[in-house]
């Protein structure tokens, strides 16, 4: 199996527990690690 690990950005607004600001997109949000099966591309897991 090969694991196609990668993660994004989901702005937040008002006081949301586990946020954190992000130099690159200069805004505060999530930013969870995010893991796909690499030959299929199927969803494998979040983690935030």
């Amino acid at each position: 199996m090969i694991v196609d690990l990668g993660s994004s950005h989901a702005d937040t607004y008002g006081q949301q527990e586990m946020t954190a600001y992000n130099v690159h997109y200069q805004t505060i949000g999530f930013h969870p690690l995010v893991a796909f099966d690499g030959l299929t591309g199927d969803f494998l897991q979040l983690n935030c």
